[in-house]
């Protein structure tokens, strides 16, 4: 008989580690999941926070583009009017000429075309230019212009983007 009670004690000794691990497997599970959920829940906060960060900086680029493409719209208009502006020059410069009003010693002869603009004394003589001349300084003129208006709109641009 001492084998037998040998046996249950070997027995008991058995369930009761079985039990034992049995429990602590379960146990270091549940921590697990609890560490698992707590995880998800951080994960999930993280995910909310990167969603409306990126929603902001979204609505922030659309209200940029929107500022950039008005500008842009209105810096296309501008030089639409510059070119308007040249053209009417340029055939107001063919059709009548161009004429300058330069200061001169009365008595001078020294500039072709010219015609005394006063009957007496020193002033102002208006010289008609020769039309390609003319049509170089109508052109400089209007590039002039153009890149004012370049210059304008990139300020516009730098203030938009600054605010």
């Amino acid at each position: 008989m001492p084998n037998l009670m040998l046996l249950r004690l070997v027995a008991i000794g058995l369930i009761v580690a079985l039990l034992v691990g049995v429990g602590y497997r379960y146990g270091s599970m549940s921590v697990q999941s609890e560490w698992d959920k707590e995880k998800a829940e951080l994960n999930a906060q993280a995910a909310k926070q990167i969603e409306e960060a990126n929603n902001r900086v979204r609505a922030i680029e659309r209200e940029a583009n929107s500022r950039v493409a008005q500008t842009e719209q209105l810096f296309n208009k501008k030089l639409k009017e510059k070119d308007l502006e040249e053209a009417n020059a340029l055939d107001r410069a063919r059709t009548g000429g161009l004429f300058i009003n330069a200061k001169c010693p009365s008595g001078s002869d020294s500039m072709p075309g010219a015609s005394s603009s006063s009957g007496s004394g020193d002033g102002e003589t208006r010289v008609e230019l020769p039309q390609a001349d003319g049509e170089f300084l109508i052109r400089l003129a209007s590039e002039a212009d153009r890149v004012t208006e370049q210059l304008s709109a990139c300020q516009k641009l730098l203030e938009d983007e600054r605010k």
